[in-house]
């Protein structure tokens, strides 16, 4: 007998959506992206699935297409945003095309958010002839390029499925530097009132090993991967030259930690840094990490945000079903149920889920539904999810309940093929709902691909 049932195909439909109580609902709900790897747009060439920092192998046109679905998506289902890296390429379009997709953003009520680093990942504009690229500046300003372990320039070599891309860092001491960083915030918004609001990151690259960052970090922090302290030295003077430009915009400050981890001590450990907080408008949105290790090990239902930071808006993100985490397009939904749940209990008032695939794909739709049903039910379980929202999409609740069993089979074969077999041979004749029936054929190609790969190593 196969998990679940499979012998049994008779489901009944659901109870009325979202019927679980909650005490509290996460009002704010982003979907983080890479443009290269956002494919809302089935069939296109140049599509890629994984990465860091690949190039753009789609038409400009496609870009577009892509994110006008993911609004679309988001409009519908109560997401509050959808953030990109590398928002600005002139391979994509550059400054016009993000003009028409913030545009067409704030029409549908979503916000579209650029996620860019500070002294890293390109600046705002990532990739491209323009003065606002990071890139371009430390090669004309050799002087603003950090200092590594060896003396020689700081650089960072990404792995990306794609090969390996080498990028020059800027160091947080300099003073031109900043006032770069600075201005380049300030026009973006400037140039663009239409854009929702900003992601900002010092950097997740490695130190600068600067006389003047060393003496400033501190013998203890010299070979932190990410500096708390370069954060908090810039973050709020960037939030600010935002907001000089655009008072509207939402301002996401990149932590890289959750607030149990021992680092973010720095944020309430010295008074210079209580001092600076306390100056900072509490519309500031403080974002931190949650991804499944994190859930598992040390964040319990009764943590609460550091005292020091609780009049802050606050972001909890996750890598559920991506390539970093559970494999890309896989079904996560306890996963990002244990992300709305202890944030609601935590005082977090946003959450955070990659957004990069299209719903066509059954497990993302279910990972996107979810992200929005518990955030409205933070209390809510798994078999709620199931009963409110799967049973409906899936033709019963036996369906649904048979739909969890197998999707997590795609890593053992031999259990693979029988629901596969029970997906064509029981299930398919009993739906009729035509968007139904394309969740389990999707479902059963998903499972019969992972079973191909490891029935047929050699060819």
């Amino acid at each position: 007998m196969l998990a679940g049932g499979a012998a049994a195909v008779t489901g009944t439909m659901g109870s009325a959506a979202f019927a679980s109580p909650t005490k509290r609902k996460i009002p704010y709900r982003f979907f983080w992206t890479w443009d290269h790897s956002t494919n809302w747009m089935l069939n296109v060439p140049g599509s890629q699935t994984a990465g860091i920092g690949n190039g753009y192998n789609k038409l400009a046109r496609d870009f577009e297409n892509d994110y006008r679905r993911a609004i679309d998506w988001a409009a519908a289902h109560g997401i509050s945003a959808v953030g990109a890296v590398a928002l600005f390429r002139d391979r994509h379009g550059g400054v016009d095309s993000v003009r028409r997709l913030c545009a067409y953003g704030r029409e549908k009520g979503v916000r579209v958010y650029l996620i860019c680093g500070l002294f890293a990942y390109g600046g705002v504009y990532y990739e491209g002839k323009s003065k606002w690229s990071l890139n371009c500046f430390l090669a004309d300003n050799p002087d603003c390029v950090g200092v590594g372990k060896d003396g020689g320039p700081l650089t960072s070599r990404q792995g990306g499925y794609h090969g390996y891309v080498t990028e020059t860092l800027g160091c947080p001491s300099n003073v031109k530097l900043r006032q770069y960083i600075l201005d380049s915030l300030a026009w973006v918004f400037r140039d663009i009132p239409e854009l929702g609001g900003v992601q900002i990151e010092s950097g997740d690259t490695g130190p600068c090993r600067c006389p003047r960052c060393s003496a400033r970090r501190g013998a203890k922090a010299a070979d932190e991967q990410m500096s708390v302290e370069d954060m908090i030295g810039i973050y709020p003077d960037a939030a600010d030259a935002v907001w000089s430009s655009s008072p509207d915009a939402w301002v996401l400050c990149e932590t890289y930690h959750h607030f149990n981890d021992d680092p973010v001590n720095a944020f309430g450990a010295s008074s210079p840094v209580l001092d600076r907080l306390s100056k900072t408008p509490d519309k500031l949105f403080w974002q931190w990490w949650c991804d499944d290790e994190r859930m598992q090990n040390g964040w319990k239902p009764g943590d609460k945000l550091p005292a020091g930071l609780r009049r802050f808006r606050h972001v909890m993100r996750a890598h559920s079903g991506t390539q970093w985490k559970n494999g890309r397009g896989a079904l996560s939904l306890d996963l990002i149920r244990k992300q709305c749940n202890l944030s609601a209990s935590s005082g977090i008032q946003g959450v955070s889920l990659f957004g990069e695939i299209s719903p066509y794909a059954a497990n993302a739709e279910f990972n996107y539904r979810a992200l929005e049903y518990f955030a409205d039910t933070p209390d809510a379980t798994v078999p709620d999810f199931a009963r409110d929202v799967m049973s409906p999409l899936l033709g019963g609740e036996t369906f649904a309940e048979q739909y969890l069993a197998f999707a997590p089979l795609e890593t053992k074969s031999a259990e693979a093929k029988p629901a596969v077999d029970a997906i064509i041979s029981r299930i398919l004749p009993a739906v009729r709902d035509a968007e139904a029936r394309r969740r389990w054929l999707w479902l059963a190609a998903r499972l019969d691909s992972f079973r191909w790969d490891v029935e047929n190593p050699k060819l």
